[in-house]
């Protein structure tokens, strides 16, 4: 994927390893020391812009990740729905078309279909 990505490739870094940091911050009961977290912050800096990046520092000043304004509704499974969301359209120049809309005479790939409705159901409970 890196060969034929380049910049994409970066992208889907960054997305994974912020859903990553995000989740660990969430963690009530064993939220990791912050020496963990701040090694995980250090990876993500070469991947996103200055302004990504302070705004990542400034979760480590929260007791809550939804104490955050844009995360006030957050969970991990929306997180990773959306971060899912996030790849497809990055990753749609390299692979193809990737259905947006279903149809009756153009249905969704099953696959693609169950992974969506998985994803959703998790972001309602």
């Amino acid at each position: 994927l890196e060969a034929s990505a380049g910049e994409d490739y970066t992208k889907v870094v960054f997305a994974l390893r912020k859903q990553q940091f995000l989740e660990l911050l969430a963690r009530a009961e064993d939220r990791p020391e912050l020496p963990e977290l701040v090694q995980v912050l250090k990876g993500l800096e070469s991947l996103c812009s200055q302004a990504e990046f302070k705004e990542l520092c400034f979760f480590l000043t929260l007791s809550n990740i939804r104490d955050h304004a844009d995360y006030r509704h957050w969970t991990a499974a929306k997180g990773r729905y959306d971060t899912f969301r996030a790849m497809l359209s990055i990753l749609h120049p390299l692979y193809g078309s990737i259905p947006t809309e279903s149809t009756e005479s153009d249905a969704k790939p099953r696959l693609l279909l169950l992974l969506e409705r998985s994803l959703l159901s998790q972001v309602d409970q």
